[in-house]
């Protein structure tokens, strides 16, 4: 009989001692479970963080060099290799009128804060219309389409830029109040330049040739508030047919060349070709800003990464935590 009551005391030992093993084992899973899960959070976490800056940075960068350009630098290539010849582009410049007189009259902080409102409505159109900023100096802005980005209605797309940039500054008051708004002068040119990164500290996007130049004599030789165009300019504009140009005046460079110029008064009303040029422009567009968002395809978000990151580590343990972690997210 006490061998009995022995065995059954043993026996009810050895039951709850692999109860106590089974509910251990559990606890520890939990445990690791509980580990995985703030691991994982961290994990998103900083990646989340990680990629905020680098957006950042890309801002940055992209302030300077076109996106393209860029991604070429960060594969290797050298700053020389990324000069490019363009056959055929329209450039854009641009100045306030009377700007010496205004900066005399307000404050320098007045002065700040004017040239950062146009800016950054200027800013915007360059992204609407898909058009290229250079570089602004001082009052000067300078645009450039057909690159970064080969495109064949450059003339046109830039002719839309500028006559947005006409409606947007007549909106913007004269800080000075010498009159009642601000007024531009903008020049048009259009022709062949090489463009490349230059400098090392602070490299830019730089255009180079002649076109550069007497786009900007366009610009210094125009009147306020009218866009002032080159013949070759003139030219792919009256291809569409949907512009109304007018004569303008003899120009002389500083090589002693001389031109005619134009001036582009807007578009004609109730015109089926504009409706034409309207279309081809917003296919246009839509082209362009696919060829720019391109090149950040590739890269992965915080959370793609992350996610690839967790399933890496999962798979170290195993594999009922895995399975528990996975079908938590």
């Amino acid at each position: 009989m006490c061998l009995i009551r022995s065995r059954l005391a043993d026996s009810r030992v050895q039951r709850l001692s692999t109860t106590t093993l089974f509910v251990q084992g559990r606890m520890l899973n939990l445990c690791t479970l509980l580990q995985e899960q703030e691991k994982s959070a961290k994990l998103t976490e900083s990646m989340k963080r990680l990629d905020e800056e680098k957006k950042k940075t890309d801002e940055l960068l992209y302030q300077m060099i076109p996106k393209t350009v860029a991604d070429r630098l960060r594969r290797g290539d050298s700053a020389v290799s990324t000069c490019e010849t363009f056959d055929e582009v329209t450039i854009l410049f641009s100045d306030i009128c009377g700007f010496t007189n205004i900066c005399g009259a307000i404050t320098p902080l007045d002065v700040v804060n004017m040239l950062n409102n146009m800016y950054s409505v200027f800013d915007k159109l360059t992204e609407q219309n898909c058009v290229y900023k250079v570089e602004t100096v001082g009052d000067a802005y300078m645009i450039v389409s057909g690159a970064p980005v080969k495109t064949e209605h450059h003339a046109p797309l830039m002719s839309e830029m500028a006559q947005d940039m006409i409606k947007a500054i007549a909106n913007c008051k004269d800080p000075s109040g010498i009159n009642p708004h601000l007024m531009m002068r903008i020049g048009l040119h259009t022709g062949m330049v090489v463009a490349g990164v230059v400098g090392v500290k602070m490299p830019r996007y730089c255009l180079f040739g002649d076109t550069v130049n007497t786009a900007n004599k366009m610009e210094s030789s125009g009147q306020p508030q009218r866009i002032h165009i080159s013949a070759t300019t003139k030219t792919k504009l009256d291809s569409y047919e949907a512009y109304v140009i007018s004569d303008g005046s003899e120009v002389v460079l500083p090589n002693k060349r001389s031109f005619r110029t134009y001036f582009l008064d807007g578009k004609r009303q109730n015109s089926p070709q504009v409706r034409s040029l309207l279309s081809i422009l917003t296919l246009e567009r839509s082209k362009l800003q696919d060829g720019l968002s391109s090149d950040q395809r590739g890269s992965e978000s915080w959370q793609e990464r992350a996610s690839s990151a967790s399933r890496s580590s999962h798979r170290q343990h195993r594999p009922e935590v895995a399975k528990a972690l996975n079908g938590s997210h």
